[in-house]
């Protein structure tokens, strides 16, 4: 393992990555368009989780989920957080996605001269939740990918780490300003949910040909992993708390201003990418949102958190399916 961590610091790679388009900006938010070259069938928004940054949808040329869906002919338009401490309308969940993403949203909209399909990975998934509860007319579908939605359980390592977090959060001395989670922070948080696997992965890094393209693949998600960005500590303990600690979405008692947050209320179609061997969202909190949507279609690949998105089988196993999905979307409409 040892050796592997020094082959990954030590190794030249470095991705490159053209963006898109730049559309429109607000604070630290801003919102890229790719285009298809291909005949258009439709488009679809991307929603990065917060914890790291948006590159993951175009990681690589061959793990690039912007670039197959261009490929099917499909616009993107990728939402890119940015650094949400230098942000004053990424503090809270409310400010977040009333502010920030659904003016995103609805600049995607126009441009694009019709409703979206849209995405949301992770925490992403909550956000467009909520904003398409809020903004019925911006979204056309929906797709989340491995989105908690229970979190009632308590159990698992994620959850108690979540509440011991806020605990600590809560216990700022009065008329202290708590201080930002930090990058290095949620990377230990998170790596105590694959201490074994962390392990594993770093030895089968040491034992590759360091040239290989696998070799290339390794580095490029954990140089994606390692550069997430700070998080306001205002806007992580609305999330724990309201959450982690008072399970609102699972109880359906969340709220954004005054629209409550009830997935049984979606109306259009929704795709759930529920992966089986995911370790940072139980299986039984991303079904839980899966079974509120009346309808919903099941997606179950044989993957991890990550894995849905990076590993070599995503291609055949979530994004063919999932372009699939679209595509039927598209001719029924």
């Amino acid at each position: 393992m040892v050796r592997g961590i020094q082959c990954y610091y030590n190794h030249p790679f470095q991705a490159k990555r053209k963006k898109g388009r730049l559309l429109w900006s607000r604070g630290e938010v801003e919102l890229y368009h790719y285009p298809t070259r291909r005949n258009r069938k439709g488009a679809l928004l991307l929603i990065p989780s917060l914890i790291n940054k948006s590159t993951i949808f175009d990681l690589l040329p061959d793990i690039s989920l912007i670039r197959a869906l261009k490929a099917a002919g499909y616009d993107c338009y990728l939402i890119d957080w940015g650094y949400p401490t230098q942000d004053r309308e990424q503090k809270t969940l409310q400010s977040l996605i009333e502010r920030r993403l659904l003016p995103a949203a609805a600049i995607a909209a126009a441009h694009h001269g019709a409703p979206l399909n849209a995405l949301g990975y992770c925490m992403g998934g909550l956000f467009l939740t909520a904003a398409a509860l809020k903004e019925t007319s911006l979204f056309k579908t929906l797709i989340f990918l491995a989105t908690p939605w229970n979190f009632k359980s308590g159990k698992d390592l994620f959850s108690s780490q979540a509440k011991t977090s806020l605990s600590f959060l809560i216990k700022t001395k009065e008329g202290e300003k708590p201080s930002p989670l930090s990058a290095r922070q949620i990377q230990v948080f998170f790596a105590a949910l694959n201490g074994d696997r962390i392990a594993r992965k770093f030895a089968t890094f040491a034992a590759m040909d360091q040239k290989s393209p696998e070799a290339c693949r390794f580095v490029a998600v954990e140089d994606w992993l390692n550069d997430g960005p700070d998080l306001p500590a205002s806007l992580v303990e609305d999330c724990l708390r309201r959450w982690y600690l008072e399970n609102q979405p699972g109880r359906r008692q969340w709220h954004v201003g005054t629209t409550q947050i009830d997935p049984s209320k979606i109306s259009v179609p929704v795709l759930n990418v529920l992966p089986s061997r995911d370790r940072v969202v139980p299986e039984f909190s991303a079904r839980a949102l899966a079974e509120a949507i009346p309808g919903s279609t099941f997606l179950k690949p044989d993957c991890g958190h990550i894995g849905l998105i990076t590993s070599r089988s995503a291609a055949k196993k979530v994004v063919a399916p999932m372009i699939e999905w679209l595509d039927k979307q598209n001719l029924l409409s």
